[in-house]
């Protein structure tokens, strides 16, 4: 292996200034700070903004109040189409900082209902009261119905998820495939109030919650850290810097014979670039490129 003066090269630095670039082109400030601050701003903006792609729009059973329901409909006409639906968020989406409980610990999102704009802050339409929550995936978007702006930790939302689309939390519930082997729990002793949810997760801490058929879930949103950020976006924060030491250290290996031979004089730099959509590790600009995949690739925001 080349000692370590022969080969420079920082792809968590890297990637994080691919991160900063798409902040900045979305119009956020990034942080300032370690690079793992970069990316976790950039993993959590991507963590509660709405891909645009058209989706299979599925309701519950609910009414919906008389004065939202013409904005209701064009919002859910939006999701059908594959609109941009960033103006129905929360004006707090303007913050790549801020953290969404509801989404972090419940995984569910909530959307205004205007049918004009915003008055003061542009690219948002105006804010409704209630507010549609909702859980959204890659290609299905679930309306639970309309609740009031802050009900964030009512355990009902999770009762009508699993009574109508058990398998969406069915991985979060005890003994599902993201918790620890071997762990069984037969019943809570407290299940927790909306209130005390509330406050256990302002204080980073994950809550055990109990349906009426008995069946238990944990943060069906990956949870929220000790800090009150996602635990989710923790993760791929941790998945991202291991990924950039595994691929240096593999990196290393293919210029060992090269650097032995000749064919390269240290030192030699490598960076990590984006063309099209993956990622590569280039040498003198370009002249020696290394592919990577979409591994390693930020993509727009």
């Amino acid at each position: 292996m080349p000692n370590s003066d022969d080969i420079r090269m920082d792809l968590h630095a890297d990637y994080a200034l691919m991160c900063t670039k798409e902040l900045q082109a979305a119009g956020y400030t990034p942080p300032t700070g370690p690079a793992a601050e970069i990316i976790r701003s950039y993993a959590n903006v991507r963590h509660r903004r709405v891909a645009r792609r058209p989706r299979n729009v599925h309701k519950a059973s609910y009414s919906v109040p008389a004065h939202l329901v013409v904005g209701e409909q064009a919002f859910l006409a939006a999701v059908a189409a594959g609109a941009d639906l960033r103006p129905y968020q929360s004006t707090r989406l303007e913050s790549a900082v801020f953290n969404d409980g509801m989404l972090n610990d419940f995984g569910i999102q909530h959307f205004h209902l205007g049918t004009g704009p915003h008055p003061t802050k542009r690219g948002f339409i105006a804010r409704t009261e209630p507010v549609l929550f909702s859980l959204v995936r890659d290609d299905d978007f679930y309306s639970l119905g309309c609740y009031a702006h802050g009900a964030w930790s009512q355990t009902s939302l999770l009762d009508l998820v699993h009574t109508t689309w058990p398998r969406l939390i069915a991985s979060s519930s005890v003994g599902g495939s993201t918790n620890p082997p071997g762990m069984k729990v037969i019943a809570l002793q407290n299940n927790n109030t909306d209130l005390e949810i509330e406050t256990l997760r302002k204080a980073g801490i994950n809550s055990l919650t109990q349906r009426p058929d008995g069946t238990i879930h944990v943060g069906p949103g990956g949870g929220v850290t000790t800090s009150g950020k996602s635990g989710k976006v923790a993760l791929e924060v941790t998945k991202i810097k291991r990924l950039c030491s595994q691929t240096e250290d593999a990196l290393k290996v293919k210029l060992a014979p090269m650097l032995a031979s000749g064919a390269l004089t240290p030192p030699v730099t490598l960076c990590l670039v984006q063309m099209g959509t993956e990622a590569f590790a280039v040498i003198d600009g370009g002249r020696i490129k290394f592919k990577l995949g979409d591994d390693l690739f930020v993509p727009p925001l």
